[in-house]
């Protein structure tokens, strides 16, 4: 037992009796060395009252040379001296008091049955000041204290153990507080004042949040001053349940794990990092209403803005990988760029090349149920010039053309869209190419500058487009193959070109009841050389157009490869 009351501990270094080696290369290049001490090392009990503990930062680093494989390597020695380190069974027990630390942190806990409690108390580090590894039973609880930083705090608690953060003063660190794990027993995080000298203010971990935890974190603390964001930060893979409450929050990447269940409640907003977004392998609920949407959204939201201080940056987007469910209702999807991984290289001629890139802001792989949602893809960046190595002595100049489509489904994807806004920057409002899937869109809007569908579906697939409004500058795209379905009634469609071209059709299809509204060349193009007995032409007579420029009927136009009869009606021919 020690008990001390205005003692003022200084000049510690410890003695460095921890080394870690860490291959800093997997190839076994270099291994830098790492030495740990404590200035105050408390496998038993400590009290200090209004005390001073200061530990000296021994040396920052040395270079060292080694021997790897009958070659001399060059690498450092790095030395961190911790002021306060509880261990074991420990308990400590810190009140109006001052720990100062050099070179790592002020306050290391490693305790599994021991406690800390620091009140009225400042820690000061170049480092982060806390770094809290409990487990077992322990709690470690630190009030009305000011914690002071160069780098982040870190919760990784295990077991039973708590956590008391409140009343708390906290600045400095990429993430002032990074919270990894944390035990099952008390927790509060309430009342903090984060005073921005970093990026961010908190870092918490999906695999260790809840309702309760989400709900303190971000409604019963004030973040100010922070370089990116003046919310909490949520980063991870949830692999059990969690219920996100109303609130503000930024977040990297998000993973639904497989049998996992994520429900964000209305009225709850999410803001991504530049690229990050939400991958569903088990089930995501987002569950707005009307009054209160849930906002999926990047930093380029202005919605953002009260609380990101770094006002631009696009999501990736949202995944839904094949067996995920995402049921979303009153959603806004904003800002969603997807990620571009695939790239199609066009040789015009033997002049130049041209690259395209295409992603999408929700790719669904499994199944998205969405209804009075919003959804936006922007316009990633316009087609920008480049140049490369043509010949042998020359370089020629081309462009790549980004395109985001707001909606892909892919695979053996379904797709219920239902009194929903879909909105395009640039690519396609909506791509299907499922080949097992189910497609059922109804009473919603698909713009985009480019088509506000392509149909590719094949296999057993059915897509069905009901009563919606179209509006594409190019040509939306029938090309269905196999036994694939498809129905396009009761929409109203408008396009600066051809409104709808039939290349293909697969199994059965109708495409009737639709009003073509101002098309600026033909309403519908529909290829010849699919055409099986000509009985196909009945599915697509029975629309009305209004408007156009030039021709105001079905344009048909292709070789022909089967014997076909045509039905009575009116056509154009190209």
């Amino acid at each position: 037992v020690l008990k001390a009351e205005y003692t003022k501990f200084r000049n510690m270094q410890g003695t460095f009796s921890k080394e870690d080696v860490i291959p800093t290369y997997s190839g076994s290049s270099y291994e830098n060395r790492y030495y740990y001490s404590s200035g105050l090392y408390i496998f038993g009990e400590v009290e200090l009252n209004n005390c001073e503990v200061e530990a000296t930062n021994y040396k920052s680093e040395e270079a060292y040379w080694y021997s790897l494989n009958h070659e001399r390597r060059h690498a450092y020695r790095r030395y961190y001296v911790r002021a306060m380190e509880v261990a074991g069974t420990g308990n400590l027990t810190v009140k109006n008091s001052e720990v100062i630390c050099g070179n790592s942190e002020a306050l290391y806990v490693s305790v599994v049955g021991g406690n800390v409690f620091v009140e009225k108390s400042s820690l000061t580090a170049n480092q982060g000041a806390l770094a809290l590894r409990h487990g077992g039973t322990a709690v470690v609880s630190i009030k009305d204290s000011i914690i002071s930083e160069n780098a982040n705090s870190t919760i990784n608690s295990t077991g039973e153990s708590g956590f008391v953060f409140t009343g708390n003063t906290v600045s400095g660190g990429t993430y002032s507080i990074s919270i990894g794990s944390l035990g099952s027993g008390e927790y509060t995080f309430t009342e903090n004042d984060f005073i921005g000298k970093g990026n961010y203010p908190v870092l918490l971990s999906l695999a260790y949040a809840t309702r309760e935890r989400l709900d303190q974190i971000s409604n019963h603390n004030t973040y100010t001053g922070y370089s990116q964001a003046n919310m909490p930060v949520l980063d991870g893979t949830l692999s059990g349940n969690c219920e996100v409450p109303v609130g503000k929050y930024a977040a990297h990447n998000l993973t639904v794990a497989t049998g996992a269940n994520l429900v964000v409640e209305a009225g709850a907003e999410i803001y991504f990092t530049k690229d990050a977004g939400l991958t569903v392998s088990g089930e995501a609920e987002l569950q707005g209403t009307e009054k209160a949407p849930v906002i999926i959204s990047g930093f380029g939201d202005e919605r953002a803005w009260e609380g990101a201080v770094n006002r631009t940056g696009y999501m990736g987007g949202v995944r839904v990988n094949e067996g995920g469910v995402l049921k979303a209702e009153y959603t806004k999807f904003r800002n969603m760029q997807g990620v571009f991984s695939k790239e199609d290289v066009v040789i015009t001629g033997s002049t130049y090349e041209d690259r395209f890139y295409y992603s999408s802001g929700m790719y669904i792989l499994g199944t998205a149920e969405l209804d009075g949602c919003e959804i936006y893809a922007t316009n990633y960046k316009p087609a920008e010039n480049y140049s490369y190595k043509k010949y042998t002595y020359g370089y020629q100049y081309a462009y790549r053309t980004y395109h985001t489509r707001a909606i892909e489904v892919v695979g053996k994807g379904n797709l219920i869209l239902q009194d929903t806004t879909v909105t395009s920057g640039q690519g396609s409002a909506l791509l299907i190419s499922t080949t097992a899937g189910t497609v059922d869109i109804t009473s919603s809007t698909l713009t985009s500058p480019q088509s506000a569908f392509s149909l590719s579906h094949s296999g057993t697939a059915s897509v069905s487009i009901t009563g919606c409004t179209l509006n594409g500058k190019a040509s939306s795209v029938l090309a269905a193959s196999g036994e694939a379905t498809t129905v396009i009634e009761n929409n109203t469609i408008t396009c600066s070109t051809v409104a709808l071209k039939l290349n293909s059709y697969g199994g059965d299809f109708s495409v009737k009841g639709n009003t073509f509204l101002d098309c600026g060349h033909y309403p519908m193009y529909l290829f010849l050389g699919d055409l099986q007995t000509g009985e196909e032409l009945t599915k697509i007579r029975d629309n009305v157009v209004v408007g156009g420029n030039t021709f105001y009927d079905v344009v048909l136009y292709g070789t022909p490869v089967n014997n076909f009869t045509i039905p009575k009606g009116r056509y154009f021919c190209e």
